[in-house]
């Protein structure tokens, strides 16, 4: 038997889809756009605190040297009393050459640092027994850091020798 047969064949239809709509792509453009946007603000955030831990190193080291150098003048703590690095005539007086160069140089350091409106304070009371002639220092260095005003903060005890 020989028939011919004719066969006619259908082309065959994709089902499913070849790519992207663009919807699709600008669903996935938002979603990387909030990523990215909450990582940088998270990297400014820690840049910003970076800066912050660095100014407070500086008026750490800038507090504990005025601490420093009122310990080894201790027999004239008084003459440190009242110290204001923004008002020259807190400055210890010429009978205390000791505290008037420290005085000097530590109002000078405060000032090269990269600190803004930086100032130093150093207050002297007396403390404890009075037969022990003990006296609370405090010392403090104040800055304006970013947008809000920050204070470095060191106190002690000293007695005379």
């Amino acid at each position: 038997m020989n028939s011919q047969f004719s066969i006619h064949r259908r082309p065959v239809l994709m089902t499913g889809r070849g790519g992207f709509t663009l919807v699709e792509s600008m669903v996935a453009l938002t979603v990387l756009s909030i990523g990215l946007f909450g990582i940088a603000g998270m990297l400014d955030m820690a840049i910003s605190r970076n800066a912050d831990g660095s100014q407070v190193s500086i008026a750490t080291n800038l507090a504990s040297e005025m601490m420093d150098r009122i310990r080894f003048n201790r027999v004239n703590v008084a003459s440190y009393g009242g110290i204001d690095t923004t008002n020259i005539g807190t400055r210890p007086p010429a009978t205390q050459p000791m505290a008037m160069g420290d005085y000097d140089q530590w109002r000078a350091r405060l000032n090269a640092t990269a600190l803004p409106n930086v100032r130093g304070l150093v207050t002297v009371g007396s403390s404890g027994p009075a037969a022990l002639s003990q006296s609370q220092i405090v010392v403090q260095v104040l800055w304006r850091g970013g947008i809000r005003s920050q204070t470095m903060t060191m106190s002690t005890m000293v007695t005379p020798e």
